[in-house]
C-alpha cells in the first residue's frame, strides 16, 4: 500500500503474457495507474512531479535500440521546473531519459543478474547481466539524472539466485 498511490509499467514478460490482458488485469484488480507510454502528474504537499510509463520494446531492445520512441513527445509537454520521472521495464534509454530532462529513472528487467560472483580484485560481484547492459543493477547518475535498477522479486529460468538479494526499493520523494 502506498500513501499517494502506485503507478506502474509493464515488462517483457507482462508483454510476452499478452500486455493488453495483464493492463485489463491490473486496472480491475488493483487500483494501481498502469501508464503505457504515458505520463501523469501528481501532486503533493505544495510539489509537482510527472511520471512517465514506457511500454517494453520486446525484442528491439535486445537489438541494441537505446532510445525509446515515445520518451520524447511524452518528455517535451513536462513545465519546466517540475521534476520528470522515468518509468521504464529496462534500463537501457537512461542516456536518452537524462538528456531529455528526466530527474529520476527506475528500472529492472535485470534481475541483477540473477548470479553473482564476488570479484576479490575490484569488490563488486559480477554477474551476467553486464554483458546486455551497462545499468545492471545499483544507482547510476548522469548529470542531474539518478537510474535506479532493482534486482527486483522474480527470476528468469532457473529460481536461482546468488549474491544477488530480492529487493524492494522504497524511495521517499520531497518537493526541493
Amino acid at each position: 500500500k502506498a500513501r499517494h498511490g502506485v503507478v506502474v509499467t509493464l515488462g517483457n514478460h507482462d508483454f510476452a503474457a499478452g500486455a493488453d490482458a495483464v493492463t485489463a488485469a491490473l486496472r480491475q484488480l488493483t487500483p494501481f495507474t498502469v501508464l503505457r507510454n504515458a505520463r501523469v502528474d501528481v501532486e503533493r504537499d505544495g510539489g509537482r512531479i510527472a511520471i512517465v510509463g514506457l511500454d517494453d520494446l520486446g525484442r528491439a531492445w535486445a537489438r541494441g535500440v537505446l532510445e525509446h520512441p515515445a520518451l520524447p513527445s511524452l518528455a517535451r509537454d513536462v513545465p519546466a521546473g517540475i521534476p520528470l520521472v522515468v518509468l521504464t521495464h529496462r534500463p537501457d534509454c537512461f542516456e536518452q531519459a537524462a538528456a531529455r530532462g528526466a530527474t529520476l529513472v527506475l528500472a529492472g528487467h535485470t534481475h541483477g543478474g540473477q548470479i553473482g560472483v564476488p570479484s576479490w580484485f575490484s569488490g563488486r560481484v559480477r554477474n551476467p547481466a553486464e554483458v546486455i547492459t551497462s545499468y545492471d543493477r545499483g544507482v547510476f547518475r548522469s548529470g542531474a539524472a539518478t537510474l535506479v535498477v532493482s534486482n527486483g522479486l522474480g527470476f528468469t529460468g532457473q529460481p536461482v539466485r546468488l549474491f544477488t538479494p530480492r529487493q524492494i526499493g522504497c524511495l521517499d520523494l520531497h518537493p526541493a
